[in-house]
């Protein structure tokens, strides 16, 4: 064999390595643009989309009492003259869930945003019963929620309960993001995990009246960790011993707490669940798709294969030092 076949055979060889490389890296580790970056997400409410229609209200009024297991409450207001807004779905696991009373469509982060009123606008996303995001027992890998957020004071005396598989107090199971003004006395959200038989907690500074992307991982090793547009910001990792509560619900909700019809008022977009803590990397890569930095957020249908296709070519060219053969013009 001459050098110069010896060359070709080894330039040939090299852009076999390279495309088994980019394949390798694209499709097992992502290490390119994914055809989503909720690709791996066990939940994903973009809130897009959502059409408010009224139901007739006795015809849903026993639905809705057996659904959430709870009677009603001197503090629930109109609820159980409320009208009850159409359904949506999660596109992962396509569960339906509800919207209740003046629940409001606008503008969001990526596309449209929901909004609770503060008065008794809330939402069901469902039960989640024996699952990881109402029992961190059941989370080996880890649990990591993403959303944005735009929230207003009500009252400088109260407490807001934004969303959450847990209620509003301690020895319930699940996770809850809220709010405690009489305690932060500032603009500070709260976030806390609880497995049955330890509670983690932790607040940290969100302006109200702005979007701001909120994530937070918990597993049982690092605890609480919590990230606010993309950095981390706090967290508790040792939490502390609770006594758990015998009964308790696996409602996901947002706009309230589980367990009592507390209202609080918000703006929300983009929520997420993966049932494993995600990496810090990661948690700045959703913040930055979806609040359009750098990239578009490319969070349905995204162009891996076509990416890939792209830069095989692009490196076989240069390898090869093949020059794609021009039409000739007659």
């Amino acid at each position: 064999m001459t050098f110069q076949a010896e060359m070709e055979t080894s330039k040939i060889t090299s852009v076999i390595m390279i495309l088994l490389l980019l394949f390798h890296n694209v499709y097992l580790f992502g290490f390119y643009v994914p055809d989503s970056i909720y690709r791996d997400a066990t939940y994903y409410w973009p809130l897009d989309e959502i059409n408010i229609t009224i139901k007739n209200v006795q015809a849903v009024k026993k639905e809705r009492k057996d659904a959430n297991n709870i009677p009603p409450s001197p503090r629930s207001g109109d609820y159980w003259k409320a009208q009850v807004n159409g359904g949506f779905k999660d596109l992962k696991t396509k569960q339906e869930g509800r919207l209740f009373n003046n629940c409001v469509v606008s503008q969001g982060v990526v596309n449209q945003s929901l909004q609770t009123d503060g008065k008794g606008a809330w939402v069901n996303f469902g039960s989640f019963v024996n699952t990881c995001v109402s029992n961190l027992s059941l989370c080996p890998n880890g649990l990591t929620v993403a959303l944005w957020i735009k929230y207003q004071i009500l009252d400088n005396n109260g407490l807001q309960y934004f969303m959450g598989t847990s209620g509003n107090k301690d020895g319930l199971r699940g996770f809850l993001i809220y709010q405690d003004f009489p305690y932060d006395r500032e603009d500070h959200l709260a976030i806390k995990v609880e497995n049955g038989s330890v509670l983690w907690k932790r607040s940290f500074a969100v302006p109200r009246n702005n979007w701001t992307h909120v994530t937070f991982t918990w597993d049982e090793r690092d605890g609480l960790e919590i990230y606010s547009n993309g950095s981390y910001v706090g967290g508790d990792p040792k939490g502390k011993t609770t006594q758990p509560e015998n009964n308790y619900h696996t409602t996901f909700t947002l706009g309230r707490p589980n367990n009592e019809f507390v209202f609080s008022k918000a703006a929300y977009d983009e929520i997420a669940v993966w049932e494993r803590k995600l990496h810090p990397r990661e948690i700045e890569a959703v913040f930055q798709r979806t609040a359009k930095i750098g990239l578009s957020p490319d969070l349905e249908k995204g162009k891996t294969k076509h990416l890939t296709a792209v830069l095989c070519i692009f490196y076989s060219y240069e390898l090869l030092n093949i020059e794609p053969k021009k039409k000739s013009i007659t």
